[in-house]
């Protein structure tokens, strides 16, 4: 019991997936649950960062239930630009 008793967490490897700051120019970005690996549901964390500086940015994030993942920004963006980060199950 390590003296932890009630309350003990459990840790377990999380899966993760990232599109390497690699996608086409436009106002989304999407990644299929068959690109992913992660399989399907919206049991998903996805995180976005700006390529050039290392910083989150907050777009529009929808999961859907089949397990694709739908970044969607205000404007076009370009080329390369953002990583998508996507934890799974």
């Amino acid at each position: 019991d390590a003296g932890l008793g009630r309350g003990k967490l459990a840790f377990t490897a999380a899966a993760v997936y990232t599109n390497g700051g690699t996608h086409s120019a436009g106002s989304s970005i999407s990644i299929s649950a068959a690109t992913h690996g992660l399989g399907s549901g919206r049991d998903k964390v996805v995180r976005v960062y700006d390529v050039s500086t290392g910083s989150e940015v907050f777009p529009d994030i929808t999961v859907a239930s089949n397990g694709d993942v739908t970044v969607t920004f205000g404007a076009s963006q370009s080329a390369n630009t953002f990583e998508v980060v996507i934890h799974g199950a």
